[in-house]
């Protein structure tokens, strides 16, 4: 397959950390800052990125399974880890034990099961 648009990014952390700091002087001292780092960071590797965005003050970090929650939890990541997306039922179980990962309660019954 021939690519007719070929497609880069260069993330510089320092960056990051600078965007994120910025934007903290913009907005009120009690508004907490959830970076979501789902799908590896966008690509740019998950970990590089929550590390960054943690060194910058960001409180709390977002992706979209228990499966990522667990590499970030599995690298030593302390900050809470908030679930964008409803997760199967099999992992209930994994999100009652890990403290560290926040679940978004998007239907009924998985509310009941926690």
């Amino acid at each position: 397959m021939k690519i007719y648009r070929p497609v880069w990014a260069e993330v510089n952390l320092n960056n990051i950390k600078d965007n994120l700091r910025f934007i903290r002087t913009l907005i009120s001292k009690s508004t907490k800052i959830m970076a979501v780092i789902k799908a590896n960071g966008y690509g740019h590797g998950a970990l590089k990125v929550a590390k960054a965005a943690i060194e910058a003050g960001v409180e709390r970090l977002g992706v979209a399974s228990v499966e990522e929650a667990l590499e970030l939890i599995n690298d030593d990541i302390k900050a809470p880890i908030q679930l964008l997306s409803q997760p199967p039922i099999s992992s209930v179980k994994i999100i009652v034990e890990n403290s560290t990962i926040k679940n978004s309660i998007l239907a009924l019954y998985i509310l009941k099961i926690l």
